[in-house]
């Protein structure tokens, strides 16, 4: 439907399916959570033959917001009640008290996927571990709301002076779904916490950015050109990282072929970098189907 774009319905027997699953108090709350979950957009791309990145956006969005909507108040109090199974000690990590943070933020996910950020907000304000700190981050980084802002600016204000926590921070942005994604991680390769020298850093940014498939793949060649110029650039200085984001092209002819035109475009650009060292130049050759003489 959402490649046609006709109008999306959403199937009753999934929704009361989904709601006699978070009604069932005898199961384990990991296991809620984890069958409660959608499959990811790099998963349903496995599924298709010819990739069509908007239309699964665009239809995983829809669930997630029907499902969100429908089964809000018990979204709600399956909130509640996780938020208070480890309330009352200090954190720990355990399988038991895992399982209870990780239905606890599926039902905010859901809950924010609906439009109710508010909650989101909160959580990340008393959070007392990262788990329960980066799941409200990532899910008001990803749209636009009253609260992003300050989102991010006390995770960055908190953590600031630990480089690893840090590219977290960085992650989300790139990972994000909101339409400046590319734009704010060309701004976010100039903040003064990014070391463009520091591997976990190019990771952290590109290489999220590179698993971000609305975007990577965006119809324009927008994406593509991203991750080719850092590429380049970090092929300079360790050809083996320069490597390894040149392999976020391998998929690249599962695309249609307005981006794979795009992509093989913007890949021969980078075979005929000169000095490319033999590592990028061979993986490079190899995801073009080219021989690597």
């Amino acid at each position: 439907a959402a490649q046609a774009g006709e109008p999306l319905e959403s199937d009753p027997v999934f929704t009361d399916t989904l709601a006699a699953l978070l009604a069932d108090t005898t199961l384990e709350p990991a296991f809620v959570a984890e069958a409660a979950r959608l499959p990811s957009e790099a998963l349903l791309a496995v599924e298709m033959p010819v990739v069509d990145v908007a239309a699964i956006h665009t239809a995983r969005e829809h669930a997630r917001r029907h499902l969100g909507q429908a089964l809000g108040a018990t979204w709600r109090e399956i909130w509640a009640r996780e938020q208070d199974a480890t309330a009352s000690r200090a954190y720990a990590y355990n399988a038991t008290d895992a399982g209870h943070r990780a239905l606890k933020n599926v039902a905010l996910a859901y809950l924010s996927a609906a439009g109710d950020t508010a909650l989101a907000w909160q959580q990340m304000q008393s959070a007392d571990n990262m788990t329960d700190e980066l799941s409200p981050l990532s899910l008001l980084t990803d749209v636009d709301c009253a609260e992003r802002s300050a989102a991010l600016a006390r995770f960055l204000d908190r953590w600031q002076g630990d480089p690893l926590v840090m590219n977290a921070w960085f992650s989300v942005q790139a990972m994000s779904s909101r339409p400046t994604t590319i734009a704010d991680v060309r701004a976010l390769a100039s903040h003064p916490a990014f070391d463009e020298s520091n591997p976990n850093k190019i990771r952290a940014l590109y290489g999220a950015f590179a698993q971000n498939p609305l975007y990577f793949h965006a119809a324009d060649g927008s994406g593509y050109e991203l991750v080719a110029e850092r590429v380049i650039s970090v092929d300079k200085g360790n050809p083996i990282l320069a490597g390894r984001l040149a392999r976020y092209f391998n998929a690249w002819r599962r695309q249609d072929s307005d981006r794979q035109a795009r992509c093989e475009v913007i890949l021969r650009r980078i075979l005929g970098t000169e000095g490319l060292s033999r590592n990028t130049f061979e993986i490079v050759s190899k995801t073009l189907g080219d021989s690597a003489e």
